[in-house]
């Protein structure tokens, strides 16, 4: 940690990531507790007590505890209060909530970060009782830098993107598809490493059970689809008898269906799923095998950004790398823009995090999946996409995003 500051009424910290220091706001770490953003199957206290969250209850925007009338099993017993959100232990005591009567209700500190032997034994405590503290870092499904950046992506739903069309137009046209380069590799060198520490965590096979899962939520039940594959193994999908309406049953964080198609609603991707690994089997050994023919040696080093997305794909030969995963790896149960997703967000990190072979090019001009139209504006705005033979590539949208993001997780 490199500072500590108040925003307002909220806290925020700055952290050293990967490229660098981001910000993460202590309301961040509310929605994670609110939307079950966390393997809540592992949740312990600091004395090792299983807490079950039955209801994480109400968002307090107002002076209190953050969360009222929430509903947990901690250990064997229930208990109703309040929920009082931290980056860390001490903050408790920084803030005097001890001798608040408003905090007299809360029935658990949660806390980010672990905390030093210091704060260990200082627990959070009021009216002479102690209040059970549960650290959620360890629990997280995905690096604190990815929620953060993340958080940055949903802020970007509102964003006018003719500011970054305006923003391009000032390069002249190499300096623009070398800057959208520069920030694409770092966005691509982002989700290798996330992989990898997915990997790192859970194996290959569960690893890209977890990640297929995910995509397959969509940005509205990412969370609960990260607990349907935590609860259900790909083992367990692999047997006889696994229904989506049973996995859709006993997920405990909330799913939604607001606003979304009915083709892309909960219940109908994990049947997509289920169809998907009958067809395909053991679908990740089936990947390893489909990208397993991209060796070192036999990688041409990634294209120059003048060359035009047609020209590249042909020479890259994504079509039949496309069929092949298509067909091979995802049985045919998955095509469109959500096939793309998955392999630009997934199949393709995940292969590099496990061999480190580098992946770049079929990456960056890979056919781009679901964004906003607007970015896709905004880049054509910008002068991309006029010269015969160039058209949309994942490369050009990844670095359209990551130029924006830069500018919002470090803010």
């Amino acid at each position: 940690m490199n500072c500590e500051e108040r925003v307002g009424a909220r806290e925020a910290e700055e952290f050293q990531g990967l490229y660098g220091p981001f910000m993460v706001h202590e309301t961040m770490v509310q929605r994670i507790w609110l939307r079950g953003e966390f393997d809540r199957l592992q949740a312990r206290t600091l004395d090792g007590e299983p807490v079950e969250v039955l209801d994480p209850g109400e968002w307090n925007r107002q002076a209190g505890p953050d969360f009222l009338g929430a509903r947990l099993k901690i250990g064997r017993r229930l208990a109703e209060g309040d929920v009082e959100v931290h980056f860390r232990l001490r903050h408790w005591h920084d803030h005097n909530h001890s001798a608040d009567p408003a905090y007299a209700r809360v029935i658990l500190h949660v806390v980010c970060f672990p905390p030093g032997a210091a704060e260990a034994d200082r627990p959070a405590v009021v009216e002479n009782r102690t209040i059970p503290t549960l650290v959620l870092l360890d629990l997280l499904w995905r690096d604190l830098e990815d929620y953060a950046a993340d958080e940055a992506i949903a802020a970007l739903a509102g964003t006018d993107f003719g500011a970054l069309a305006e923003r391009l137009l000032q390069l002249d046209g190499a300096a623009c598809r070398r800057a959208l380069t520069s920030a694409a590799r770092r966005r691509w060198q982002e989700k290798v490493h996330y992989a990898g520490l997915r990997i790192d965590r859970l194996g290959w096979r569960e690893a890209c059970h977890q990640t297929a899962l995910e995509i397959l939520g969509y940005r509205s039940n990412r969370s609960p689809m990260l607990e349907a594959a935590a609860r259900f193994p790909l083992a367990e999908w692999l047997g006889i008898g696994l229904e989506p309406s049973t996995v859709l049953e006993q997920v405990r964080t909330a799913w939604t269906s607001r606003g979304i198609r009915p083709a892309n609603r909960p219940l109908e991707r994990l049947r997509q799923y289920r169809e998907w690994v009958n067809r395909a089997g053991c679908w990740p050994e089936r990947l390893r095998e489909v990208v397993d023919v991209l060796r070192p040696g036999e990688i041409p080093p990634p294209l120059p950004p003048e060359h035009h997305a047609r020209m590249a794909r042909r020479e890259l030969d994504l079509p039949g790398l496309e069929r092949r995963l298509a067909e091979e790896v995802t049985g045919g149960a998955v095509g469109g823009k959500r096939l793309h997703n998955l392999i630009t967000d997934g199949f393709l990190p995940l292969a590099t995090a496990a061999d480190g072979v580098d992946r770049f090019a079929w990456w960056f001009w890979w056919q781009p999946g679901d964004a906003p139209d607007h970015l896709s504006r905004a880049l054509r705005d910008a002068g991309l996409f006029q010269q015969r033979g160039e058209a949309p590539a994942n490369g050009w949208q990844q670095g359209g995003f990551g130029l924006l993001l830069q500018e919002r997780v470090s803010s």
